[in-house]
């Protein structure tokens, strides 16, 4: 995919992410196209904290903005706006599964961060003995984790709930490839942490 604004994708060593031990899938959007300073200073702190990161924008970039996000650490992947963050993931994980990840990474450009260490942020979290983890838990619907960080070991990752939500076939999940809903797309995020939850219980 070319954006509108003439870049042109960069090929990616697929291999190189299926064997890294920490990726993470971020999914980006800018209504104007550009890549924000705290984007930047996220991707870097990923690279710092050992992420591969894979970017997956819905943006219009121009050849400076890819360039920006792949000096920050990142390979970048320019897709249709379907889906939105979960069909960005969905997408990403479609491509380069099976993964030999230690964790898979799950974030967003939503949040302004980190603003201390996230390498030993992750090591705090790392210190429980859990197979996914988040920074934030809503109990609005049910009780979830905030989707801007979800962080999974191989234990949640290769459950056949995520491998079902991975290819759009779990039920109460609709068709976040196609459903543009903010709602939807929010009840599909809760649909899965309930779901992954239940099924390591």
């Amino acid at each position: 995919m070319t954006s509108a604004n003439g870049a042109i994708p960069v090929e990616i060593d697929e291999h190189r992410i299926r064997q890294a031990r920490r990726v993470c899938l971020f999914a980006h959007y800018h209504q104007n196209g550009i890549v924000a300073v705290h984007v930047l200073h996220y991707l870097k702190a990923l690279r710092d904290a050992g992420f591969v990161t894979v970017v997956l924008s819905t943006a219009s970039l121009d050849t400076e903005g890819c360039d920006a996000l792949r000096n920050a650490g990142a390979d970048v992947i320019l897709r249709d706006n379907r889906g939105m963050d979960f069909g960005g993931w969905i997408e990403a994980c479609q491509r380069f599964f099976p993964l030999q990840a230690d964790l898979l990474l799950l974030a967003n450009d939503s949040v302004y961060g980190p603003l201390s260490d996230l390498s030993a942020f992750v090591d705090r979290l790392l210190a429980h003995d859990a197979d996914f983890y988040g920074a934030v838990e809503s109990q609005e619907i049910a009780p979830h984790l905030q989707s801007w960080f979800v962080m999974l070991r191989p234990a949640a990752y290769r459950t056949h709930v995520y491998a079902n939500a991975r290819h759009g076939r779990q039920a109460g999940l609709g068709d976040p490839l196609r459903n543009r809903s903010d709602t939807a797309s929010g009840c599909s995020r809760t649909a899965l942490s309930c779901r992954i939850l239940a099924s390591r219980a």
